[in-house]
């Protein structure tokens, strides 16, 4: 609840920052949706565990959403306030800097992230560099990384993203080869840590006219989803050593246990790792429509076609999975 409340609150904000008279344009994009390729949140037993009930790989319809609010400041200078859910870092919160010339973008700012459940939020850095010769080639990186995310006093949750493109200008097309990760890692207070990562390898062809401000993008590419479950046993503890840090033979006159014969006992404290993996070829589309005002209507979707190597996961019918949304636009220039 406290969520949609920020979601709502972020959206007033950003009508408010564009109606408000301030320096240069504005842009603001809301998009919804559902992704079924997703491991379940609160599962805590993987699929390809030996106790796992099934290792049918069970969808689960997590809600998609995002608000982005653009406004110029000056020609070249903007800033950017985004509010990001996605199946994999979760919710998002980031406000950057952005900076254009003709031959190259820059953005940079902070941003804070939380799990659906109410905790400590993590608080980290973004940015990104894109260098082009407009009409003809550009490259790109972009990065986000949760500050002292080795730390876990910090946060129970971290967030870490990475993105590296290329592209060029064709007659009519745009064609974008890319290649991403997102990592999002919470440890609960059961002792279980899950870590959601997400990688793709994606080419993207955008279609657009000189006549017509619309554009069409087709999406094609090769995933891998893993979800990695580790959980460290909670210490048994030992009798008390008279020194009150549990270690002794149990009589309290502060020895020290003697060492028992036979095989090496294992640490309390070790932990045990299972990791689920989907690999899948995929593909997708996005249409955006633009009406002769300033609004423009956004539609998309992402269906894996095949999937590779999943053993012993099984799967049930594709189109179970599929990742798809809609969303507006409104803008003044």
């Amino acid at each position: 609840m406290k969520l949609k409340k920020l979601t709502i609150i972020c959206l007033i904000f950003g009508l408010y920052l564009g109606s408000g008279g301030l320096l240069g344009a504005f842009e603001l994009e809301i998009t919804g949706g559902v992704d079924l390729l997703t491991f379940n949140p609160s599962m805590e037993t993987a699929h390809s565990d030996a106790a796992a009930e099934s290792l049918e790989f069970k969808p689960f319809p997590f809600i998609l959403g995002n608000i982005k609010f653009k406004n110029d400041i000056s020609n070249n200078l903007a800033y950017i306030i985004n509010f990001n859910r996605d199946n994999i870092i979760r919710n998002n919160l980031e406000f950057k800097l952005a900076a254009k010339t003709d031959y190259f973008n820059f953005e940079f700012g902070p941003f804070a992230g939380m799990p659906d459940a109410l905790e400590i939020p993590s608080v980290g850095i973004t940015g990104g560099l894109e260098f082009m010769f407009p009409g003809v080639v550009f490259i790109g990186v972009n990065a986000s990384s949760t500050i002292g995310s080795q730390l876990d006093s910090l946060s129970n949750n971290t967030r870490e993203t990475a993105e590296a493109k290329a592209g060029f200008w064709l007659p009519f097309m745009i064609a974008t080869f890319s290649a991403s990760t997102q990592n999002f890692t919470h440890h609960s207070d059961s002792g279980l840590t899950t870590r959601d990562n997400l990688i793709k390898y994606q080419a993207s062809f955008d279609f657009y006219s000189k006549k017509n401000p619309s554009t069409f993008r087709l999406d094609a590419g090769y995933k891998t989803l893993n979800r990695f479950y580790t959980y460290s046993a909670s210490s048994s503890g030992d009798p008390d050593d008279g020194n009150g840090n549990g270690n002794g033979d149990g009589n309290g006159d502060g020895d020290p246990d003697p060492v028992p014969p036979g095989p090496d006992i294992p640490d309390s404290n070790v932990r045990a790792n299972t990791t689920d993996t989907l690999n899948a070829l995929y593909a997708g589309f996005e249409l955006r429509i633009q009406t002769r005002g300033n609004v423009k209507f956004i539609i998309g979707a992402e269906l894996p076609v095949f999937f590779i190597d999943s053993d012993p996961i099984t799967f049930p019918l594709f189109f179970n999975m599929t990742r798809a949304f809609i969303g507006i636009g409104i803008g003044r220039k």
